[in-house]
């Protein structure tokens, strides 16, 4: 149980790191940065965002703020690739997700997913409806209010204080669990790479981790793929409608 609440306040806490995600002198570069967005002069924000990525210090208003100024400048591509990103951390973006609704009308290939169950659908917009951190806050509160039901349980001097206490502690205990591992389901897929975006103009699939192998198809610039293996420097990816093929790894970018 001790580690169970070590994991998760660690979760809640690097929520909050990646929210703020910024310090000192990276404050001051990402003000800079916004300056050099709002005289439009993109290139010098790019540099400006890319540099508090580059002292490893995440944000999902630094991504979306990067994909904003990549999209000024025609960059469809890295700017999808940084909305993905700064949804990966914050869920709930709206902005990072209307900017990526909009990019992908810029995209040439145009996927047909094929049809998911729908409690599985849902399912996937729940989970992903709050951020690890979030989900990890929601745990503490229902373990902890466990813990006050059980110690009116214990201590409660009325048979009706000892029944709430005892199945509300039981209710609250069973949720905490439940969102417990919602959190750290959630915390898995913000830290593991599924999916890429395709960064070269064209690329061709082919049917094997070779380049003397069969084309299968082409993708564009932009596109999002899943990723399901990989192989000396080769990715497998597979898109929405269920096709499958492998490409260079240079020539796409992991979200």
């Amino acid at each position: 149980m001790n580690h169970f609440f070590h994991t998760l306040i660690s979760l809640i806490l690097c929520s909050a790191i990646g929210n703020t995600g910024l310090f000192g002198q990276e404050t001051d570069r990402f003000a800079e940065g916004n300056r050099y967005y709002e005289q439009k002069d993109y290139a010098n924000a790019i540099s400006s965002y890319e540099a508090i990525l580059g002292e490893s210090l995440e944000s999902p208003d630094v991504y979306y703020n990067l994909g904003n100024a990549h999209y000024q400048l025609g960059h469809i591509a890295p700017a999808i690739l940084n909305y993905e990103r700064a949804l990966k951390m914050a869920p709930a973006h709206e902005d990072a997700r209307f900017n990526l609704e909009l990019a992908n009308l810029r995209v040439v290939d145009r996927i047909t997913p094929n049809p998911e169950f729908f409690i599985l659908a849902s399912w996937r917009e729940f989970r992903d409806g709050r951020s690890s951190g979030q989900w990890a806050a929601w745990t503490v509160g229902a373990l902890w209010l466990a813990l006050v039901l059980g110690a009116l349980f214990l201590f409660g001097n009325k048979t009706l204080f000892k029944r709430i206490g005892f199945f509300g502690g039981i209710a609250m205990l069973l949720l905490g669990i439940v969102l417990g591992i919602i959190a750290m389901n959630r915390h898995y897929l913000e830290t593991h790479s599924q999916y890429a975006v395709i960064l070269s103009p064209n690329v061709y699939v082919k049917n094997a981790p070779d380049v003397n192998g069969t084309d299968l198809f082409i993708l564009h610039e932009g596109t999002k793929v899943k990723l399901s293996d990989s192989l000396e420097g080769w990715l497998e990816v597979m898109l929405e409608d269920g096709k499958e093929g492998w490409v260079k790894a240079e020539e796409l970018e992991e979200i």
